[in-house]
């Protein structure tokens, strides 16, 4: 027997991002961070991959719909889910994966790449809700602006909520990109973090994005004595590097 999604809205929530919404299923239960697998009925374009896909989930689990959000790159997969009409069903199965918080809170530091923001907005947006937000800072790496999903509603949750930062940066020289760029500029690496953790020894971090950069970060992070305990990673495959 297969399980279906009803899909309620799409939208386009960066310039090369979509989120798709669908109705939770009654009994559905996940922790933030965790993923699901989307099986499309019939594609409408060729796509070498199939009609299988492996989404994380950007809602949170107090939420009444299932979010996943993605990178729009142009595979037969990807235009076929942009194509999909409301009400339209899609196959999924899930909840699955081990990247989720500790259940004994404490000081956080996430570090995002790209559409690795999708569990990390989940996260944040579950403890924030029930008030059990510690303190937490986030970096966003993208490599322009119009690339950073999710950055209004950071933004927003960094301005109400007195235990939260966020520290979006771009990796672009462009210089129309940067001229009127208020966040930091470059690849995300620990000289960055001390410019805005004064004891980052004594927060875990989780990090999400394309492999090269998430293995650079746990590589960096050991570097300068970070306990390998203290550090949970999770990569995204089949996207190119936002340099990090």
């Amino acid at each position: 027997m297969h399980n279906f999604l009803t899909l309620v809205e799409k939208r386009q929530i960066a310039s090369t991002t979509l989120e798709c919404v669908f109705e939770k299923p009654d009994g559905f239960i996940f922790q933030a961070g965790q993923n699901m697998t989307l099986v499309l009925e019939k594609l409408n374009y060729a796509d070498a991959r199939g009609a299988r896909r492996i989404f994380t989930i950007a809602s949170a689990p107090f939420e009444e719909g299932l979010k996943i959000s993605t990178r729009l790159t142009g595979s037969g997969f990807k235009r076929t889910l942009a194509e999909l009409p409301k009400g339209a069903k899609v196959q999924f199965s899930g909840p699955r994966g081990k990247f989720h918080l500790l259940k004994e809170l404490r000081k956080v530091i996430f570090v995002a790449g790209g559409i690795g923001i999708t569990p990390i907005k989940s996260m944040i947006t579950e403890v924030a809700h029930k008030s059990e937000l510690p303190r937490a800072i986030l970096f966003y790496s993208n490599a322009t602006s119009d690339e950073a999903a999710y950055h209004d509603f950071f933004c927003r949750l960094a301005d109400t909520a007195a235990d939260f930062s966020y520290v979006p940066s771009l990796t672009s020289s462009s210089k129309v990109n940067m001229e009127s760029w208020p966040g930091e500029r470059g690849r995300i690496d620990f000289k960055m973090i001390l410019r805005h953790v004064e004891f980052p020894h004594e927060y875990v971090f989780y990090l999400c994005g394309p492999p090269g950069m998430v293995d650079e970060l746990v590589d960096i992070l050991r570097e300068n004595d970070i306990d390998k305990e203290h550090i949970f990673s999770e990569s995204f495959w089949g996207y190119e590097s936002v340099g990090n």
